[in-house]
């Protein structure tokens, strides 16, 4: 059992290390390449069979037309097979961009072929399907990305794919999900290791919490995982779950929630602090801890001081006066002010008078604009459903309405002003 681990979470660590017992053990270079390989060829087999629908070739026409008008650059799209860049980037890029622009018209055309035969016969085959995706060889990212719009596509309700595809697509999509569950359930432990370090002890979040959002970080890390470049998953996984760990802790630690900057500028001055402690036996002053991680001084007493903030009682009594509370300090937003308030009431009065000049309907418009009802502003949709209008109908009344008003009080003014001024 680890040692940094407080007496709670040591409890919670046993209970959960017997659980982690009927977990399988960290699977070895060669299994992770033959999962992902299993992972990849459910997604081809997904992706051919939701591409060979008129919803799914919408889909991949979009994924085209993007790379066409360089919303999206090659760079993102396609797996980049390092040491092959030339001299010259531009080129490079533009002959990439080109290659991938007819990869995709190739997946296009098989697909359309594929789904002629699937609608002849359902056992139809997809090989020239997944020849052409191979030859594609979109990256993790752009793969998951197509999925998701494929799936959404597909789980359309008003769409025109028929039951069997969409049985067939969803299939393949649990297939995926399956195998990505045996990477994240075989890794569970390296997500442990990472939690009880010390730099993520003592943070408002017990063990078990931090091995919950460090195993998000992980089933990030297993959607992006490329085996092809030769990392193992531990390797590749390790910074996606470090990241997950240092949100958690940012969001959910502190009852006044601290920017993720700061957060991990504490996270490194606890480092250094133990450190120091471990080799010199005391701990370091501010400079110190400025020196080793190069900033100023100011910076590390600012984070210091952010870390100290802590809730106070509104019933927290000032100073040594117990008659005294905070929140007598604290200024009542909802508080009706008297001058306000007659202010209020001369207005609507003013303005139930002017109304009188409109007719029925043009004053509902009116009043249900400018909430002078309830308070509640009406859209003009609001306001059309309720009177059987269309919202531009609407629109139209209520500015006639107002040039009325508006004419209306410039004649009573003319009319008061000789009097006024008598």
């Amino acid at each position: 059992m680890p040692a940094t681990l407080d007496p709670q979470s040591r409890g919670a660590y046993a209970a959960w290390a017997r659980a982690l017992g009927t977990t399988p053990k960290p699977i070895g270079r060669e299994g992770e390449a033959a999962i992902s390989q299993e992972i990849e060829r459910a997604e081809q087999r997904l992706i051919a069979t939701a591409i060979a629908t008129r919803a799914g070739q919408a889909v991949l026409a979009r994924l085209r037309d993007d790379l066409e008008q360089k919303y999206v650059r090659v760079t993102d799209l396609v797996r980049q097979q390092s040491g092959e860049a030339g001299a010259d980037p531009v080129f490079d890029e533009a002959t990439a961009t080109l290659s991938a622009l007819a990869s995709i018209e190739a997946v296009e055309r098989a697909a359309l072929s594929y789904g002629r035969a699937r609608q002849r016969s359902p056992n139809a085959s997809a090989e020239q399907v997944y020849e052409a995706l191979s030859a594609l060889d979109l990256s993790r990212q752009a793969t998951r990305k197509l999925i998701e719009r494929l799936l959404f596509a597909v789980r359309a309700p008003h769409g025109d794919v028929s039951d069997d595809v969409r049985a067939a697509v969803e299939q393949q999509h649990r297939r995926v999900q399956r195998a990505k569950n045996r990477f994240v359930h075989a890794n569970v432990r390296l997500v442990a290791s990472v939690a009880r370090r010390p730099e993520y002890q003592d943070r408002g979040l017990d063990f078990l919490d931090l091995v919950q959002e460090g195993t998000f970080g992980l089933m990030q890390a297993v959607d992006g995982f490329d085996w092809r470049r030769g990392l193992k998953l531990s390797t590749y996984a390790t910074w996606w779950i470090r990241q997950a760990l240092q949100r958690a802790l940012a969001e959910h630690s502190r009852t006044i929630r601290l920017p993720f900057h700061v957060n991990e500028l504490l996270m490194k001055i606890h480092r250094v602090s133990r450190e120091h402690a471990a080799r010199h036996g005391s701990e370091p002053t501010h400079g110190q801890i400025a020196a080793a991680l190069g900033l100023e001084v100011q910076k590390i007493e600012e984070a210091l001081e952010a870390s100290r903030i802590e809730p106070r009682s509104l019933d927290a009594p000032l100073g040594g006066a117990e008659d005294s509370r905070l929140i007598d300090l604290v200024a009542d937003e909802h508080a009706v002010v008297a001058d306000d308030a007659v202010t209020s009431n001369a207005r609507a009065r003013v303005a139930r008078g002017a109304l009188s000049m409109l007719s029925p309907r043009d004053q509902l418009i009116v009043r249900r604009r400018f909430g002078l009802d309830d308070g509640r502003e009406y859209t003009l949709a609001e306001i059309g459903a309720e009177l059987g209008l269309t919202r531009e109908r609407v629109r139209q009344l209520e500015a006639r309405a107002l040039a009325k008003l508006q004419r209306a009080l410039a004649r009573r003014a003319g009319a008061t002003d000789p009097r006024d001024a008598a």
